[in-house]
């Protein structure tokens, strides 16, 4: 009786530590890291400025969903000031994803390779490009 309980708890052992954790979510969040604020255009003055990289800097930290924003520039239009916010992505029915940050929507978030464009997509809305 003793041998089959050992060999039972062996057994046991051996299956849950080889047990590999593959459902794990390996997907990470496209938003999550630094971001390079590369140029803003439209709002009712058709608004169009372009900025090098790291003049403006956007950090998105997915985990504590807080944004920190280091302005390098001076007397240009920014559309936020150097400083740590609050953000969100609200997701519509049609999953379209605008970005809120401090209860401000920017804009519908649209993904290419190594860049996102906020879009308002409305009149006289304004369009920003963020670059990795």
């Amino acid at each position: 009786m003793r041998t089959k309980l050992f060999i039972l708890a062996v057994l046991s052992f051996t299956f849950l530590t080889n047990c590999n954790s593959d459902d794990t979510n390996s997907t990470t969040n496209p938003l999550s890291g630094l971001w390079n604020l590369t140029h803003i255009s439209g709002g009712i003055a058709g608004f169009d400025q372009s900025y090098e990289i790291g003049d403006i800097t956007w950090s998105f930290n997915t985990e504590t969903q807080m944004v920190t924003i280091v302005n390098n520039v001076i007397n240009n239009f920014t559309v936020l000031q150097s400083g740590t916010y609050t953000y969100s992505v609200l997701t519509t029915d049609d999953q379209e994803a605008s970005l809120i940050i401090n209860d401000m929507n920017l804009g519908i978030l649209e993904f290419s390779e190594n860049t996102v464009t906020i879009d308002q997509k409305v009149a006289d809305g304004i369009t920003i490009k963020l670059t990795r």
